[in-house]
């Protein structure tokens, strides 16, 4: 089923490209890795540097590193959108 549930995507995906072709628009997609998981304010990702991984349950949450309130979804639309502008910065390496 998750082949079925991939080409369905892909399909998807591509009628996304079209239309945007259509309407002289520029579609890109990008890699969501960390997207739901990184502070957009300080870079700080979730699960790493003794930070806890948040789990889905997790809808809001605080960075430890620079106290930004974050609502998990919003959060990850900023990283996407920084993601597909280029401007997503890596983290700046913490001192343990």
């Amino acid at each position: 089923s998750q082949a079925i549930s991939d080409v369905g995507w892909r399909r998807f995906l591509n009628m996304l490209a079209y239309k945007a072709k259509l309407y002289d628009k520029e579609f890109i997609t990008i890699d969501p890795k960390y997207t739901t998981q990184r502070c957009h304010q300080c870079g700080t990702i979730m699960g790493q540097n003794g930070c806890r991984k948040l789990k889905l349950k997790d809808r809001e949450w605080t960075c430890p590193m620079c106290q930004t309130y974050h609502i998990r979804d919003w959060n990850a639309a900023v990283n996407i959108l920084e993601k597909g502008l280029g401007s997503w910065q890596n983290p700046k390496k913490q001192v343990a």
